[in-house]
């Protein structure tokens, strides 16, 4: 893709300032590496920390678009080459350039999961961190209870509606379909003819299962974390120690506080430093 002249140096100098905290950031990301296993002696403490795991996931997908970008340059056909009477195959090239933008995304989606370790410093944007962090235990085992009923519900549905219903005749279909029926993107009448005497029942059992039943377990699930840790977050508000808040002018006489304390340690310092002087060693 050619650039307009104009255009051209400032994107190249956007490019390269983004290269450049790139690669501070991952200077960053070895010193702490380096500091952890100094003091611990094991890789595996960097490894558990979920945020150093978000760093290398963003990290990675960067240098891994970027190298794409590289070599898909590299393996660009001239453009002479497009007009000649023989086929060439850019199908390889296309998926190249389509990956790089799949890692982009992945790229910007753990950017912006980085959100909720900024969002600790304070106690209210906390609190979606800390209610997930809260009922992960209890979010996981859910999950893996409504893989397993979506899974045997993709059987049945293949069996009884498979036959007649193209997007349900394979698994992967149903599972699909049936987690969109959830959201509300179904049509009741396509499940009673593809099977009239089973359609509805089906159905009607599905919705009470998963809807009614299921997703209010998920619902007290998150209901109760969050009851839990607004108390908490309101226990702490109160064990807080309450302080005057200082304006402009108060900051600037506290600093002005420090600065003259420190001119004073320093006057006091030099002043011991050429007023004493050692004493003479007493001759035997």
């Amino acid at each position: 893709k050619r650039l307009d002249v104009k255009q051209a140096p400032v994107a190249a100098f956007y490019e390269l300032m983004v290269y450049a905290a790139v690669f501070l950031y991952t200077v960053n990301q070895v010193y702490i590496f380096y500091v952890i296993i100094r003091k611990t002696k094991s890789a595996a403490t960097y490894f558990r920390d979920i945020w150093n795991m978000i760093e290398l996931i963003v990290l990675g997908a960067f240098y891994l678009s970027v190298s794409m970008r590289v070599a898909l340059l590299l393996n660009l056909y001239p453009d002479p080459m497009i007009f000649e009477s023989t086929f060439i195959d850019y199908f390889q090239i296309s998926v190249q350039y389509s990956l790089s933008f799949n890692l982009d995304m992945i790229c910007v989606l753990a950017i912006f999961a980085k959100f909720f370790k900024y969002a600790q410093l304070s106690t209210d944007t906390n609190l979606l961190w800390s209610v997930l962090t809260r009922s992960g235990v209890d979010i996981a085992f859910f999950i893996a209870m409504l893989m397993t009923l979506i899974f045997a519900f993709g059987m049945m549905a293949v069996q009884i509606l498979g036959p007649t219903m193209q997007d349900y005749n394979t698994i992967g279909l149903a599972i699909l379909n049936l987690i969109l029926v959830i959201l509300g993107s179904f049509d009741l009448d396509e499940f009673i003819q593809a099977s009239p005497l089973f359609g509805f029942a089906f159905f009607f059992i599905y919705i009470m299962t998963m809807f009614f039943i299921l997703m209010n377990i998920f619902l007290a699930i998150l209901g109760e974390a969050y009851s839990v840790t607004r108390e908490l977050a309101e226990q702490d508000k109160r064990r807080a120690v309450k302080t005057k808040k200082v304006g402009l002018r108060g900051w600037i006489r506290i600093i002005w506080t420090l600065f003259k304390a420190k001119r004073k340690k320093r006057q006091e310092a030099r002043q011991n430093s050429t007023g004493t002087r050692p004493q003479n060693r007493s001759r035997h």
